[in-house]
Order: C-alpha cells, then structure tokens, then sequence
C-alpha cells in the first residue's frame, strides 16, 4: 500500500535516502532546509537511510545470487580445449531503405593469439593479443523478432538463427 512507519512519504524518504548518497547527513538537512524549504534533522536523513539501506542490501545481495559465479558450471579439464577463444557481441538500429529502421545483431567468435612485437613507446618486446580466425553472423531483424517469447533464435549456442534475414 505504500505505507511508511515515519512521518516521511515514500517519495520523500526516497529523496531523503538519495540525497545522503551524495552528501553528508548535515549537509544533506541543509540542503532541505535551503532549497526545499523543509526542516529535516538530520538524524531523520540517517534512520532512513538505515531503514531503506538494509532493504537495498537485502535486494541486491537477492539479485547477486541469482547471477553469482558460483552459480555458473564450467566443464571439466578433461572437456576443455588448449586453444583460447573469444566471443564478442553487438547490436544496433540499422535505416533499410524502404523496410525503415530494424535492429542488426552481430555475434564473432575467434581464436586468441598472442605475438610478440615491439611497444613503439618504449621499444620492448611484448606479448600482444591478436584476433584470428573470425566468424561471424550477422542478424537483421525487427524488435519483435529478437525478444519474442520462444522465437526461432537465440544467442546461446552461437549457431544464429533468424526470422528477419541472416548475412554470413
């Protein structure tokens, strides 16, 4: 219902909360006084602040174990593979001439090299990544076509597939 047990509105303990991330307790009283012209002790700044806080905390900590690492399982060492490989992904708005705007995701893999070459700074040999043996795809396809429910693609297993159109 959006009720608070203080004497604050949600709204306000929302200002109270945010402005005490920026500054201290009583710069942050001043600041209401001043320009919103509220007094506001800034022992109140502070008990919000508490009170939101530990909410805050218990929602973040909430989403960080649903993305945690520990989460995440990697093969054994028996399945993994020497050579080191990168992925990279992209998207943007592309303007078709006569279709109007559509989105275009793009995903590359490759494999990582590593030369050695020489910093023209400081004239050394140094060990430098390199990109090679790139593939790609490409994806045109309209909003709809990348967020709908069980749609014909997907990002997972990196083999695209594509209802609006595919380069290669």
């Amino acid at each position: 219902m959006g009720l608070n047990t203080t004497a604050y509105s949600q709204q306000m303990a929302h200002k109270m909360v945010w402005l005490s991330g920026l500054l201290p307790y009583q710069r942050s009283a001043a600041v209401f006084k001043e320009i919103g012209e509220r007094f506001i002790p800034a022992s109140s700044i502070w008990r919000q602040t508490q009170y939101h806080g530990e909410r805050l905390q218990a929602h973040v900590k909430q989403q960080q174990e649903q993305v945690s690492v520990e989460r995440v399982v990697m093969p054994d060492v028996r399945h993994d593979h020497a050579q080191r490989k990168a992925v990279s992904m992209d998207g943007g708005m592309v303007n078709l001439r006569g279709e109007g705007w559509r989105e275009l995701k793009v995903g590359a893999v490759f494999d990582v090299e590593t030369r050695l070459e020489r910093n023209p700074q400081t004239k050394q040999l140094e060990e430098l990544a390199h990109g090679v043996n790139l593939h790609y795809t490409a994806v045109f396809g309209s909003k709809a076509d990348f967020t709908r429910a069980g749609g014909g693609w997907r990002w997972g297993s990196l083999d695209l597939e594509c209802g609006g159109g595919c380069l290669s």
